[in-house]
């Protein structure tokens, strides 16, 4: 099941154009580009695209089940009159979400029980979930970076702090790059030219993309690059 946030919005968009606004479509286009740093928006932890891709990984999710919640999210936004902020920072306030509350935050792994490790001066957590923990592990962490391994999507790749010394070290960057560029096919860097933060394989979400790296060898890369 392929479904992205921008295809439910275009379904929306096609059968109940009242609904719709400039913010949820701007907000849904960007959510196809996974440089959420650079967007202006919210998609980690209790945003709308983290329920919705959360729920799509569920063993009984479908096409329709995703749409209706979609929905009735959308709606009960603007029934309520609830704000842009509330669908990217407090979704599962939302009683279209009430269902997925407990199950998501008994589910949702605590950032600090994830594995880090230190290369040089630099600190990098791990996260070998099939969540995108990234924004709550930069809020409640000093990371320097983020190396992520979706067992489900198998997307892969490294998100680096934007204010950190380590984001400034280009050559490294560039290493990193080629290191993992040499495992399967469809690596891409997110940012302008040289100055990205993002190095990713989207897997099974822009098929054929395909790394084939286990996180261990996207460690061991790491490890002979900052030492």
């Amino acid at each position: 099941m392929k479904v992205k946030l921008n295809s439910l919005y275009n379904r929306l968009a096609k059968y109940e154009p009242a609904l719709v606004s400039s913010f949820l479509q701007d907000y849904c286009a960007s959510s196809e580009t996974p440089d959420n740093t650079k967007s202006g928006f919210h998609f980690g932890y209790n945003s709308l695209k983290w329920l919705i891709m959360t729920v799509r990984n569920m063993p009984n999710a479908d096409n329709e089940t995703l749409y209706q919640l979609f929905y009735q999210l959308v709606i009960e936004k603007k029934a309520l009159d609830k704000s842009d902020h509330s669908l990217q920072h407090k979704i599962l306030s939302y009683n279209a979400a009430r269902e997925y509350r407990n199950i998501e935050k008994a589910e949702l792994p605590e950032i600090s029980q994830l594995p880090q490790i230190t290369v040089g001066k630099w600190q990098f957590i791990i996260n070998s979930t099939q969540h995108n923990l990234t924004s709550r592990i930069f809020k409640h962490t000093r990371a320097d970076a983020v190396l992520f391994n979706n067992p489900v999507t198998e997307a892969a790749g490294i998100i680096y702090r934007v204010n950190s010394q380590l984001n400034k070290m280009l050559e490294h960057k560039a290493k990193t790059f080629l290191a993992f560029g040499r495992h399967g096919s469809g690596w891409r860097t997110v940012g302008k030219d040289s100055d990205f933060n993002l190095i990713i394989n989207p897997g099974s979400e822009e098929p054929p993309s395909f790394s084939g790296m286990a996180m261990a060898d996207m460690i061991e890369i790491i490890e002979e690059i900052y030492k």
